[in-house]
């Protein structure tokens, strides 16, 4: 049950069960297609649907070590339903080091030196997460090669959509935009031996586009990664599309940077 507004040509929907929902956003279990009015005066069906976004946004500025350790700074931008379900999972742990803990868990190899939120209760606010880190385990050494997967946080490792066909839709509840952008410094004495090739895709009509670029200024590298799922429902149709898709996406973030020392 939601609570309705109209005021002059616009009509509002209210979930007061979410404290972490602001009065813009549907929560996601009510993200149903359509939903009846109960009313005297104007009753009749509603659009329950969202064109609000999910967008996520990783910045991150790091040094890549001779050890394969990498060190540095990381900001997580959370806006729309990402911000929601940032403070939903904040909420929902005992406390912040019991929050960290699960960080550390969830992304292999990071430990947290310091951590801090912004925003966690300003639901009018993107919340914003700021991290000193190290990071083992996505770099190796191997004599005078160091390895890394520059996309640290990778959305998918593998493809979700795994069947040769579907009959159904596919249900995302509200469109994607997942960007990261990473600047690395290299150690001194290295080069860039090999890097995954820049590519940009999109599928018929915009309806998902992809693109990956690397670029490199001196001991500097950066590379910028955009997911956007621009629709929140796909037909059975668009299934083979949307699963070509995500099998580039995941063998392009799997991709490896290689530096070599010189000799």
């Amino acid at each position: 049950m939601l609570a309705s507004v109209n005021q002059g040509d616009k009509f509002y929907l209210f979930d007061a069960t979410e404290k972490s929902c602001p009065s813009n956003l549907l929560t996601p279990r009510c993200i149903n297609g359509q939903g009846r009015v109960i009313s005297s005066i104007r009753p009749g069906w509603v659009d329950l649907n969202s064109s609000t976004r999910y967008e996520r946004t990783n910045i991150i500025s790091a040094a890549i070590g001779p050890d394969g350790i990498i060190r540095g700074k990381i900001q997580m931008l959370h806006g729309n339903y990402a911000a929601l379900d940032k403070r939903m999972e904040i909420e929902s742990a005992k406390d912040l080091e019991e929050y960290k803990e699960s960080l550390e868990d969830e992304y292999a190899g990071l430990t947290l030196n310091s951590y801090e939120t912004e925003n966690a209760e300003n639901l009018s606010m993107p919340v914003k997460e700021n991290m000193d880190v190290e990071i083992k385990d996505v770099a190796s050494v191997a004599g005078n090669l160091i390895t890394v997967t520059p996309v640290l946080f990778r959305e998918w490792d593998y493809n979700p959509f795994r069947l040769d066909e579907r009959k159904y839709p596919v249900d995302y509840i509200y469109p994607y935009l997942i960007k990261d952008i990473i600047t690395y410094q290299i150690p001194e004495g290295y080069v860039l031996d090999e890097r995954p090739q820049d590519i940009l895709l999109s599928i018929p009509d915009g309806k998902a586009k992809f693109s990956f670029r690397l670029a490199q200024n001196g001991n500097t590298i950066q590379l910028i990664s955009t997911i956007d799922i621009t629709k929140s429902i796909y037909t059975a149709e668009d299934y083979s599309m949307l699963k070509e898709f995500y099998n580039t996406v995941v063998q392009k973030q799997a991709e490896k940077l290689v530096l070599k020392k010189a000799s």
